[in-house]
């Protein structure tokens, strides 16, 4: 025999979705610190309450993104996996042709400066809210895992409900440039010390100033200080390239490192509690 386990609008399931969405982000960044044998159960994960908005597409997206609303803030909804024969991204073509459909979703944050959230499950949102909301089968029990469950049309609205719409430009204007700090962070990684002093020695100055102009100023010093340690490699009477030269380096690769896991998850934050 199998147990049907919770409602998600029943005690105690039910308490997830009561935390606020910034809180819950909080919680869950916390959990990308720590390794992932010592997390709790499910606290990378986030409760809300949605509705659909539809789908748009956004700078540096090649698709339309599907976006909701939660308590006032534009979320993108994205698929979480990518593989073809699960029915992730099936199901969202779906839900983005119903705007206004009320959702009561489980997710997993990407760390972005706009808030995003890999769909894994929805169910039906909360009977005593405006605006439709899915009509699953009773086979589903009131909740469906959009990796593994194939919505129907019938499980859908049949017609979109209301003037809803995505949102408006200034809502989705262009993350940070912080890839112009992590690019050269994972190109020490993979190409070594030399293949970052040449890049750097070509690019860095107009990164730089570009950091600098998007408020990024202490990124830009970084980025200097990295190109520096990077081309600073002494060599030893016989012209060789010294070996025991790498504190330097290193240190301004890490401090580099350091700061850009920290700014990344300070906009993060910061996205989420805007609303």
């Amino acid at each position: 025999m199998g147990a049907a386990g919770a409602h998600w609008h029943q005690p105690p399931v039910a308490r997830l979705w009561e935390v606020p969405a910034g809180a819950q982000v909080e919680r869950a960044l916390r959990a990308e610190r720590t390794p992932y044998e010592l997390r709790a159960a499910g606290s990378d994960l986030l409760f809300l309450d949605v509705t659909l908005l539809g789908a748009r597409t956004v700078p540096g997206s090649a698709a339309p993104l599907l976006f909701a609303d939660c308590a006032g803030l534009p979320v993108a909804l994205l698929a979480a996996q990518g593989h073809p024969r699960l029915a992730f991204a099936a199901n969202l073509a779906l839900l983005a042709a119903v705007p206004g459909l009320r959702l009561r979703i489980v997710g997993r944050l990407e760390r972005a400066a706009h808030p995003r959230l890999h769909l894994l499950a929805a169910a039906p949102a909360p009977e005593s809210g405006p605006g439709p909301s899915l009509a699953l089968p009773e086979a589903y029990r009131q909740r469906v895992s959009l990796g593994f469950d194939a919505l129907q049309h019938a499980d859908l609205p049949p017609a979109p409900a209301g003037p809803a719409g995505a949102p408006p430009a200034a809502d989705l204007a262009p993350q940070p440039p912080l890839h112009l700090l992590a690019r050269p962070l994972e190109q020490a990684v993979t190409g070594g010390r030399s293949a970052l002093s040449a890049r750097l020695a070509r690019s860095a100055a107009g990164e730089e100033a570009h950091l600098r102009t998007a408020g990024l100023a202490t990124a830009g010093h970084l980025l200097t200080a990295l190109r520096a340690a990077a081309a600073d490699q002494r060599r030893d009477t016989f012209g060789r390239l010294r070996t025991d030269d790498h504190h330097a380096y290193a240190t301004a690769w890490l401090a580099a490192a350091a700061y850009r896991e920290e700014l990344a998850t300070a906009l993060c934050a910061a996205a989420w509690s805007a609303g």
